[in-house]
Order: structure tokens, then C-alpha cells, then sequence
């Protein structure tokens, strides 16, 4: 959501600066609003929206700038479109970081189960199907409270 909402707000600014320039003046601000075409608000928010998303995921494509203030404008957009991407690379690094040290406590868990059957000589059979069953809550999200098993 915050990325829709930033890409939003970049779009507005990519729109007021090229108002600011002049419309059509150069090929990167927005097109001349006399042209039909681009004269309808939804065209004008639509292809500002558009610029802006090109812009913040790096994807490129859109005209190069031409002066100097729409060379800046650009850079700040590059470098909040990097910026974008280490976050959201970051988060997904931590979640699987998260996923795999819940795994890892679950394993231990598991191992502790299967040292405790082995020291009070529980039947294969009832150690697999003990095992089965905490595979299963584990993978049905199923937390394993210790003293509710006990």
C-alpha cells in the first residue's frame, strides 16, 4: 500500500513540475494539454502514474531528461526506487529468515519428542505416529504448546 501511495504522490510531482516547465516544452515533461488526446484529467493522472511507476522501479523506458532540474527530479526518483527495493528485499530476506528459525526451534522441538520416546521405549509405531502428528500442526500453522502435550 505505502508503495502505491508514494508512486501516487510521485506522479503528482512528475505532473506539477512539468506544469511548472511548461506541458510539451521538451520530450520528459508531460505532452502539450492543447492536444486532445492529453487534455482529460484521466489521461493526465493515468501517464503521470504510469512516468512514475517506470521511474520509481527502475524499469526505465521513459524520455531522459533535458534540464537540470529534471535531471534531479530523476536522480531523487532512482534513488527512491533503489531505496524501495532494498526495503522490500530486506523484508523478505527476514521473513524467510523468520520462517526458518521458527522451523529450526520446531526440529529441536522434534528431536527432544523423539529422545524422550526413545528413553521411555515407545513403540516405532507410536513414535511415527507421534512424529506425523506434529508434522501435521506444523504444517497446518498449528502452534505446539509443550505443556498442553504434557
Amino acid at each position: 500500500l505505502y508503495i502505491v501511495i508514494i508512486i501516487h504522490w510521485n506522479a503528482c510531482v512528475y505532473y506539477s513540475i512539468s506544469k511548472a516547465i511548461g506541458f510539451g516544452s521538451d520530450t520528459w515533461v508531460y505532452p502539450d494539454v492543447t492536444i486532445p488526446e492529453f487534455s482529460r484529467l484521466a489521461r493526465k493522472y493515468v501517464y503521470s502514474l504510469y512516468w512514475s511507476t517506470l521511474t520509481l522501479t527502475t524499469i526505465g523506458e521513459t524520455p531522459p531528461p533535458v534540464l537540470d532540474s529534471e535531471y534531479f527530479f530523476v536522480v531523487g526518483d532512482f534513488l527512491i526506487g533503489v531505496l524501495i527495493f532494498a526495503t522490500i528485499v530486506g523484508n523478505v530476506g527476514s521473513m524467510i529468515s523468520n520462517m526458518n528459525a521458527a522451523r529450526a526451534e520446531f526440529q529441536s522441538r522434534i528431536d527432544g519428542i523423539k529422545q524422550y520416546m526413545r528413553f521411555r521405549k515407545v513403540s516405532k509405531d507410536l513414535e511415527k505416529r507421534v512424529i506425523k502428528w506434529f508434522d501435521y500442526l506444523w504444517s497446518n500453522k498449528k502452534a505446539v504448546d509443550e505443556r498442553e502435550v504434557l
